[in-house]
């Protein structure tokens, strides 16, 4: 059934666009590196109207940004230094189960190793005396707020990324969330070259309704 979809999928490319995969093949020139979390709800071509080859795409569980992952950090090397993207967008997203599991502490095994910086944080912040919401649902979501402006300071703190704004004045760096229930990117936080290292991002609050 699958194999059926795909072949159909591409011979409808092929008849409406004869040179499109023959461009593909030549290579790949994305002004964006997302990295997300590898929910099946939250595909960044279909939630930003682009086409194959316009985003340069990492996912993972709750879209963390871990200074020992290898493969994280591979593939934004190759974003930065080879694709020479313009802007890496971090996005997480609204009724995230890997925040909630975090949270929740109803993860086990590999899972609740690798969440386990989420429930860290949170944890941190709680001390703080942080309010997250004033119910579940909605400290759920703020904290899946929170927990991409922490991932977008790890981003800012990795040197591939220094190095990067040492040679030349790119990537923006955005913190964004989306949300799964009405479709909607609320953009959280920003930082270029262009600002003072002293400038860390900040949460903004929401816009709209979540």
């Amino acid at each position: 059934m699958l194999l059926r979809r795909n072949r159909r999928w591409a011979g409808s490319v092929a008849r409406a666009r004869p040179s499109r995969f023959a461009a593909l093949a030549a290579g790949q020139s994305p002004a964006l590196m997302w990295i997300g979390c590898c929910d099946s709800r939250v595909v960044p071509t279909e939630l930003l109207d682009l086409d194959l080859g316009d985003v340069f795409v990492h996912t993972n569980v709750a879209n963390l940004v871990k200074p020992d992952d290898a493969g994280a950090l591979s593939a934004l090397q190759h974003a930065v230094d080879n694709l020479r993207v313009d802007h890496v967008v971090v996005c997480g997203h609204t009724r995230c189960a890997g925040v909630e599991a975090a949270v929740s502490n109803t993860a086990d095994g590999h899972l609740a190793e690798w969440v386990r910086p989420i429930r860290e944080f949170y944890a941190t912040e709680l001390a703080k005396g942080a309010v997250f919401g004033q119910d579940l649902r909605e400290e759920f979501d703020a904290l899946c707020r929170a927990n991409v402006v922490n991932q977008v300071s790890t981003l800012l703190g990795t040197e591939l990324l220094k190095r990067a704004w040492e040679r030349r004045r790119a990537p923006e760096v955005h913190g964004w969330l989306y949300r799964v229930e009405d479709g909607l990117i609320e953009p959280l936080c920003r930082r270029s070259p262009d600002q003072p290292p002293s400038a860390e991002p900040r949460l903004r609050q929401p816009t709209g309704s979540s």
